[in-house]
């Protein structure tokens, strides 16, 4: 899926969003919001179970609120399963991938350890080795946040939140310090008293004594 961004002052009340072509098939039709999500989901589905296609999807949406940038969503990379599927979506992935005016947004969950990141390592190891085109977004932060609290809660004050603030700051021998590290999670509760505001907060809170300076550089994205 290639999403064209276009910045239309002139566009405030929704996006206006156009199926451009899919594969060699032109259309430039316009659709509604939920429209241009069923035809996604439609052309997406429409493929045989277990494989993948290089034909490209492109969408294009203008909007007063949207920068002028194109996005290329490509399949998830898988290092399980199917052999032959897995060889396709990596295929595929690293074409897109080498593309040298590309920047390229490494998607892990944030509740694996940063030894462990699978993609990232591909990433390093194939296609851009100083990581310099390359930046980490963690998702599902939310499911990783009760783990830091409960750290810094029920353990040393002064170790655990130095300990979290490290994992905050990508500080570990298996990144490069130069990494951009963005964190994630969607706008879900975390229990039936704690809101992920309320914990970012509670989070920021916690560590401030100890790193306020670093708190105000963490890119937390809720």
């Amino acid at each position: 899926l290639i999403l064209q961004c276009r910045n239309d002052p002139m566009i405030q009340h929704s996006p206006q969003w156009t199926l451009i072509s899919v594969g060699s098939t032109s259309f430039n039709t316009s659709y509604s919001t939920d429209e241009i999500s069923e035809k996604i989901a439609f052309y997406n589905q429409s493929l045989p179970q277990g494989q993948v296609s290089a034909e490209k999807i492109i969408v294009q949406v203008k909007y007063a609120y949207c920068a002028n940038l194109t996005v290329i969503d490509l399949p998830g990379i898988r290092f399980m399963g199917d052999e032959q599927l897995t060889k396709s979506i990596q295929t595929l992935a690293e074409n897109e991938m080498r593309q040298p005016n590309r920047l390229i947004l490494c998607v892990e969950e944030a509740s694996k350890d940063d030894s462990t990141l699978s993609t990232l390592q591909l990433i390093k190891t194939k296609i851009d080795k100083d990581l310099k085109r390359t930046l980490l977004v963690s998702n599902k932060f939310d499911l990783k946040l009760h783990d830091l609290i409960k750290q810094l809660e029920n353990q040393d004050e002064n170790r655990s939140a130095a300990r979290v603030r490290s994992y905050l700051e990508g500080d570990s021998s298996a990144l490069p310090k130069t990494l951009p590290r963005f964190f994630t999670c969607i706008p879900r509760i975390l229990d039936d008293n704690l809101t992920r505001e309320d914990a970012s907060t509670k989070l920021r809170e916690l560590i401030k004594n100890q790193a306020d300076e670093h708190c105000r550089q963490i890119n937390l994205i809720l």
